[in-house]
């Protein structure tokens, strides 16, 4: 028996659920292995990109990107993979021990890059999605 497709609103939940668990993370492993003087300014623009990121604007430009109403049912299945990469992610990240932090954050810049590349998000969420990547990129 085939799976019905989620809901785009699931996408946009899972969305919301994968930034809210992704920045406190790198937050914290950040805490414990960068210098204090560099530490301070990542936070400050890790904190200001999960805003942004999290904010009414993307989450409804996210909304729309994939209701929209030129989705292929191949797009449409690909939002639904997305979503469920999305929930594995943040199962992986709460079952990961500080060992294997970056392991986890490096699983999540994937299910990140899957978005990334795979949604024709607006160019202004892209940016921002480009400079997260930058920061798990120092992690």
């Amino acid at each position: 028996m085939a799976k019905k497709a989620r809901k785009p609103s699931e996408f946009t939940d899972s969305w919301e659920n994968l930034l809210k668990v992704l920045i406190p993370y790198v937050r914290n492993t950040v805490s414990k292995t960068m210098p204090a003087g560099a530490n301070k300014w990542f936070k400050g623009l890790l904190d200001d990109i999960g805003n942004d990121l999290l904010s009414d604007r993307a989450l409804a430009d996210v909304e729309t990107t994939v209701t929209s109403a030129r989705l292929t049912d191949d797009d449409k299945k690909l939002v639904d993979y997305l979503t469920r990469e999305m929930h594995m992610w943040v199962a992986i990240l709460a079952g990961s021990r500080d060992g294997n932090r970056r392991s986890a954050i490096r699983a999540g810049k994937t299910v990140k890059d899957s978005i990334e590349k795979l949604l024709e998000l607006p160019k202004w969420l892209k940016d921002r999605l480009e400079i997260l990547n930058e920061l798990l990129s120092l992690v």
